[in-house]
């Protein structure tokens, strides 16, 4: 992932004519991710690829999953240690509205997401902490907002000032 700052940089040295690996070169960064970044079918071309890679290699991708379950459970439970710690002091009105923040986000006919603003078809919906937990956030209603799995997915775990978001 490339923050704000390096894409504006990238974007000023592409503009220059330098290309993509060493732009990648000179932020630190693979020439994939800076192309991913600056050309805006680049992205789709991606994900069109790893979904095509992922179909023909199910068995090698289901392999590599499995060989690394250990890491992702390992942080998983990480991030219910961290809910979790910050639901023990949590009231019963606190814990009823985030059981309706989170039907809000599964069942209501329209949504929106909190970061683009367009309507988020069901099965695309994602819960977010707006402070990222791995930043000191908290699993609390004034905290959770449902966004489009495009954006929370290339969110991650940036602060709201790093995505543009101002609080």
């Amino acid at each position: 992932m490339m923050t704000d700052e390096q894409i504006a940089n990238a974007q000023q040295m592409h503009n220059t004519g330098i290309s993509y690996r060493k732009i990648g070169n000179a932020l630190g960064v693979d020439h994939s991710t800076v192309r991913r970044n600056l050309d805006p079918t680049a992205r789709e071309r991606a994900r069109a690829y790893d979904a095509a890679y992922h179909k023909a290699h199910k068995k090698e991708v289901a392999a590599y999953q499995k060989a690394h379950l250990s890491e992702r459970a390992a942080h998983n439970a990480g991030r219910r240690v961290l809910k979790a710690g910050t639901l023990i002091r949590a009231t019963v009105n606190q814990l009823a509205e985030i059981a309706e923040i989170y039907r809000h986000a599964k069942e209501d006919p329209k949504v929106r997401c909190y970061l683009c603003g367009k309507l988020i078809p069901k099965g695309h919906r994602h819960v977010d902490h707006i402070m990222p937990l791995s930043k000191g956030g908290k699993h609390k209603p004034s905290n959770l907002a449902v966004a489009c799995d495009t954006c929370n997915l290339s969110k991650y775990n940036k602060l709201p000032n790093e995505v543009g978001i101002l609080l």
